[in-house]
């Protein structure tokens, strides 16, 4: 686990949860957190996102967080709900913490790791994930993630990803929409705070091209 990715809070909580039973049978740690403190120690990451791929209640998570108010120094639990998305803010003396257990139901190309007794989703599936978020959204996050993911790991190709996605979210790859949506990459916004510096244009200049390669695709 890597000390200056995570905070205080963050710790606590993941120790807490995966010491649980009903978390660390039914829920995985996954996104940018994951990414960032269990494989490339790149940028900060402040939320907490658990998976799970069957649906769930979450009366015993809302349990849990109560339980662990007075343990934690917990202020104060928010609680909303977004179609599959169950959404908790803690808000610590110090800190406010986003935590969020999410209904995902789409098989693993890799079993999650266990890493420091804490279940952790695979480096290929959280590169799949966030090349499929790239094609719904224009977060800077995901554009960066995908970049150094790709940098660090030579036997991961972007086309290969796009390969796995389609089949993990059984997903219809139109290369005119997916091309302009890497063209939007000098348009993201939301820029985390980078711990492996990097200048934008380098990761900017990774998706244009990748856009160009497509176009050359589709006017052929």
């Amino acid at each position: 686990m890597e000390k200056k990715i995570l905070t205080a809070c963050q710790k606590k909580i993941l120790k807490l949860i995966f010491q649980e039973k009903y978390f660390a049978k039914n829920f995985y740690l996954t996104g940018g957190t994951a990414l960032s403190a269990f494989y490339l120690n790149h940028r900060l990451s402040e939320d907490l996102d658990f998976f799970n791929e069957k649906e769930f209640d979450p009366i015993p998570i809302n349990s849990f967080l109560k339980k662990m108010k007075l343990k934690l120094n917990i202020k104060d639990i928010d609680y909303q709900k977004a179609f599959n998305r169950n959404i908790f803010m803690l808000r610590f003396t110090k800190e406010i913490l986003k935590i969020e257990f999410t209904y995902y139901p789409f098989e693993h190309a890799e079993k999650p790791k266990l890493i420091g007794g804490i279940k952790v989703d695979s480096l290929l599936d959280i590169a799949i994930n966030k090349v499929f978020s790239i094609t719904q959204r224009t977060s800077a996050r995901d554009f960066i993630d995908v970049y150094f993911i790709l940098k660090e790991n030579k036997n991961i190709s972007f086309d290969g990803l796009l390969k796995k996605a389609r089949i993990k979210f059984d997903w219809h790859i139109d290369p005119l929409h997916l091309g302009v949506q890497l063209s939007k990459v000098k348009q993201a916004k939301d820029l985390p705070i980078m711990l492996e510096k990097i200048d934008p244009k380098i990761w900017q200049g990774f998706f244009v091209d990748e856009a160009r390669k497509l176009s050359k695709k589709i006017f052929l």
